[in-house]
């Protein structure tokens, strides 16, 4: 009987990182020490000096991050610690993710922000739902926007006639906007904090049924189109 052998023995895997060290710390050395200490510290972590899968984990996870970023990641000091080394690289890694969505927000609210929208966004409140919405009412109106990850549902099979013609739709809308998105068909068991609100000002109740979902909405939400409850366009 044939039996299936390893090319080669498993591997240690050795992550590589290379850190920018803070202006500050760096002229804080220059003034105690007199010397111009290095801008950047270079980290070598062996997956299998940790202890737990879930830390090899958090660390590969960083990895991947890292190696898709132009920039370095900054540490407030060297340290040999490599907790506290992981907590800086993934706090950075959170802004990098949130630079981009910031940058998008504001030219959007300048061109086409509603006046509450703008000024509050001007007086530096944070706007990221309102600013979901008004831009998902302006893109896809007949959709509900999911900005606190409440919805709840799960694969669809055998879906129904009429969500396969409003999953063309979607593909349809999407195609004349500027995002890169894809529809599916599920069924919505929960439904999203607006659409709850919106029943209950009705009093209507939700009926869980086929719906069509587009993820990664302006990278971080859901759309939701339910069959049953179709957002009205204003």
């Amino acid at each position: 009987m044939s039996k299936l052998h390893p090319e080669h023995e498993p591997k240690p895997v050795r992550l590589q990182f290379t850190f920018q060290i803070a202006a500050d710390w760096r002229e804080r050395h220059v003034v105690e020490h007199g010397t111009r200490p290095a801008e950047k510290y270079t980290l070598a972590v062996e997956l299998t000096e940790l202890d737990s899968p879930a830390l090899r984990r958090r660390w590969l996870d960083a990895h991947r991050g890292y190696d898709a970023s132009p920039f370095f990641p900054e540490l407030q000091r060297p340290t040999d610690d490599r907790d506290e080394v992981l907590e800086a690289l993934e706090a950075w890694l959170v802004g990098q993710e949130r630079r981009p969505f910031e940058e998008v927000m504001e030219g959007w609210i300048a061109d086409h922000g509603s006046p509450r929208l703008r000024t509050a966004h001007e007086r530096g409140y944070k706007v990221n739902a309102t600013y979901a919405r008004e831009r998902a009412k302006a893109e896809f109106p007949l959709y509900w926007v999911d900005t606190n990850k409440s919805a709840g549902w799960r694969e669809r099979t055998d879906p129904s006639l009429e969500a396969l013609a409003l999953e063309t739709g979607a593909e349809d809308e999407i195609a004349a906007t500027e995002h890169d998105l894809e529809p599916t068909i599920v069924w919505l068991t929960t439904p999203p904090d607006d659409l709850v609100q919106s029943l209950n000002r009705a009093g209507a109740n939700f009926a869980a049924g086929e719906a069509v979902r587009i993820g990664g909405y302006l990278g971080r939400y859901a759309l939701y189109l339910p069959l049953a409850h179709p957002r009205e366009e204003a």
